[in-house]
């Protein structure tokens, strides 16, 4: 059985990558291009590459807002993915151990904004009347239509207020 071996640079490592040969006739070339656009940290600087038809720019630029106090942040854009650039600030006190670190935290940052995002736009009806009850001044209340009752027996209308 043969094995293609792939060696990709990570950080400072070098691991192996087993593709099964009939994997590697289902892969299309594009999976090789994106096998080198892999986030590293390379003298003193981090260097992540993200996806843009996974990741929205709103939610990369909220994502790097959090790092503004400990780097100096650059992003640009190539084919299909955003650029983020980290380079911690000198006064920051961050060593070069605490690179990777700081990688992986702004790897999942990426994906909680972007959580938050689908989170956002699925409650946006359910927020807008909770602002526009709040602010309606008692002109829309009234009692719910139906019997309000409790499976285990409890009135809730014999409560005095």
């Amino acid at each position: 059985m043969r094995h293609i071996v792939l060696t990709v640079p990570i950080a400072r490592t070098l691991p192996t990558v087993r593709i099964h040969p009939t994997a590697r006739a289902a892969c299309s070339h594009n999976f090789y291009l994106n096998m080198e656009k892999i986030s590293y940290i390379r003298d003193g600087e981090i260097v992540v590459y993200i996806d843009s038809s996974l990741f929205s720019k709103e939610v990369v630029l909220k994502s790097l807002y959090w790092y503004g106090d400990k780097f100096n942040t650059r992003i640009s854009t190539e084919v299909n993915a955003y650029v983020v650039m980290l380079k911690p600030m000198v006064n920051a006190g961050i060593t070069e151990d605490d690179l990777g670190y700081y990688l992986q935290k702004f790897e999942r940052d990426i994906v909680d904004y972007s959580l938050r995002e689908v989170v956002n736009l699925e409650t946006v009806s359910i927020r807008e009347l909770l602002v526009a009850k709040a602010f309606s001044n008692g002109e829309f209340d009234e009692n719910p239509q139906g019997d309000v009752s409790d499976a285990v027996g409890f009135d809730p209308l014999s409560i005095r207020r």
